[in-house]
């Protein structure tokens, strides 16, 4: 195995395994991955359409709609006409899926922090600064497809 597959491997091992802890974290406080970022964007925005959040999750209306149904059955967002555009229908969270994303979401934070305390500052800007340069790489190559 060469060293750059070496590190490619190592880079999606570190993806799944942290897919995976993100996933255990988020089924404490009943919610899935996708869940819980549906809630963190409209947490950003306010308010959001369907199609905006199809974008923002990078996945199809019917996904976005079973996921948005869920949410309302269980009063964790709502659904509200657009009152400059009566056509447009707004999903907006509810008093509880603030609450529970709050909650969530600080839980998170700290996952995040803990993962990374095996660094110094100065190793976690390093790995940061490589992880950036590659990230503008792959966009490059994806961009020139």
């Amino acid at each position: 195995m060469t060293l750059a597959q070496h590190n490619y491997t190592l880079l999606n091992r570190l993806s799944l395994l942290g897919d995976d802890g993100d996933q255990q974290l988020f089924q404490q406080y009943g919610l899935s991955t996708a869940r819980f970022y549906l809630l963190g964007h409209l947490e950003a925005h306010g308010s959001l359409t369907a199609t905006d959040l199809c974008r923002l999750l990078l996945c199809d209306k019917a996904n976005v709609t079973r996921l948005i149904d869920g949410l309302e059955q269980e009063g964790l967002v709502k659904r509200q006409p657009d009152k400059t555009d009566g056509r447009r229908t707004l999903i907006t969270s509810t008093a509880a899926g603030k609450k529970r994303w709050g909650q969530a979401h600080q839980a998170h934070q700290a996952l995040i922090e803990s993962r990374f305390q095996a660094f110094t500052s100065e190793e976690a800007q390093t790995l940061m600064d490589l992880l950036g340069r590659l990230m503008t790489e792959w966009q490059r190559r994806l961009a020139e497809t």
